[in-house]
């Protein structure tokens, strides 16, 4: 009976050590993209090879690009697709996609401010969730009672992100908050902050978010406000080896004490090259400023201002926005600007641009019609058409290389300010 038992015990620990092998072996030889890719909070499209995940109506789809159908990312049968037992169901405002690998990573937040007993009260639910693109699973890799995520960017096997959360109490209209960047990693499913950013006694604001553009290595812009009496920082840093390194480092001036003042964003390509988007606040407008620099800013030159801009950057692209009619387009490898021809003509608008892959050819864009709709009309619904298009024939269509267009064209275009 011993013997029995003995044998039994020794064939259940074999077996127990092979599955375990097995699971390290299988964890050791996970393959990952050699691409790395990024995404910030309010990015609710991502294309990949042969369609595009967007978020519409709380619902992640998948839109094929070859016969142009649109799929919930969910594979329950008879799923209704609109509460919290769907795959494909996001809660909340606001939500940031990419697609690595196999896997979405999704980031959401739902948050409400109530009035109880004479005091503001917080309620909030912050998630970054993993989503099989199949729709067969999905898990949460970070939650949080407030807050949310900012930015993500996955390379290699590593999947980073950033996010905030309230510094103490919270209070109404306050931006008093801590910035963590997290790594997770994406083999053995382990989470773990590796730089804090906690505001002190003699700040108001601290923020950090990871650069956008899709070089393989880690950068990330830091702002400190600092309170009156002491100067601003802004910092753009590169996190390698476990350790945060400054690249280039700003200090600006007491705010409130100035007409106007600078906040800079950066795109980095593959190339190391760095485009430098520069807001610059002013009593009666804003102006967007976009540079170039090969050498971290030490010869930067500015390309183009852009008056009441905001720029969206998207897969090697970067789309600047003046108005319905004035687009630019600028390519972040070649260095290449576009201008949309509606600024000449001014006849429909150009649909809005979700994602490019260039690469493919491929364009995606809302399909709906605004032919004749006047610019500034408020559309109360979501009327929104996600679609397809040839890249090569939508630039055709709707952008001309600047370089081709005459002096006296340019001159037209007052919202524009190009530096020769």
């Amino acid at each position: 009976m011993k013997k029995s038992i003995l044998k039994i015990s020794i064939i259940s620990i074999i077996i127990i050590v092979l599955i375990a092998g097995g699971f390290f072996i299988t964890k050791l030889n996970m393959k990952f993209p050699d691409k790395a890719t990024y995404g910030n909070g309010t990015n609710t499209t991502y294309c990949v090879d042969g369609g595009m995940y967007y978020i519409k109506n709380n619902c992640i789809y998948f839109l094929d690009s070859k016969n142009q159908i649109n799929t919930a990312v969910c594979n329950k049968a008879n799923c209704t697709h609109n509460n919290a037992s769907c795959n494909a169901y996001v809660e909340g405002m606001v939500p940031g996609i990419i697609c690595y690998g196999d896997y979405l990573y999704v980031s959401m937040f739902n948050s409400k401010i109530s009035f109880v007993d004479g005091e503001d009260v917080y309620t909030g639910l912050i998630k970054l969730e993993c989503i099989k693109c199949d729709g067969s699973s999905r898990r949460t890799i970070y939650s949080a009672d407030s807050g949310a995520v900012t930015s993500m960017k996955a390379i290699g096997d590593k999947l980073y992100f950033t996010a905030w959360t309230f510094h103490g109490d919270f209070v109404l209209n306050s931006q008093a908050n801590d910035f963590v960047l997290y790594e997770y990693d994406l083999r053995w499913n382990k989470l773990k902050p590796v730089q804090k950013y906690v505001l002190d006694d003699n700040q108001e604001r601290v923020y950090i978010e990871i650069v956008k553009g899709n070089a393989r290595d880690l950068y990330v812009m830091y702002k400190r406000r600092n309170k009156a009496g002491s100067q601003d920082t802004q910092q753009l840093l590169k996190y390698d080896d476990d350790k945060m390194t400054v690249i280039k480092e700003y200090n600006i001036a007491d705010l409130s004490n100035l007409e106007e003042y600078e906040d800079i964003s950066f795109v980095i390509n593959e190339l190391e090259q760095f485009e430098i988007v520069q807001t610059i606040f002013g009593r009666e407008k804003d102006i967007l400023a976009v540079s170039i620099s090969n050498d971290c800013f030490q010869n930067k030159k500015l390309m183009f201002t852009v008056d009441d801009a905001h720029a969206h950057v998207m897969n090697g692209y970067m789309l600047v926005i003046n108005s319905d009619y004035n687009k630019i387009l600028l390519d972040c490898a070649s260095m290449k600007t576009y201008i949309g021809t509606t600024a000449f003509e001014g006849e429909t608008y150009i649909s809005d641009i979700y994602d490019i892959d260039a690469e493919n050819n491929k364009i995606y864009i809302n399909t709906t019609d605004y032919t004749g709709i006047l610019p500034g009309t408020i559309f109360y619904e979501d009327t929104s058409n996600q679609g397809v298009a040839d890249f090569n024939v939508f630039m055709s269509d709707y952008f001309i290389d600047k370089a081709s267009i005459d002096s006296d064209d340019m001159a037209k275009l007052t919202w524009v300010h190009y530096e020769d």
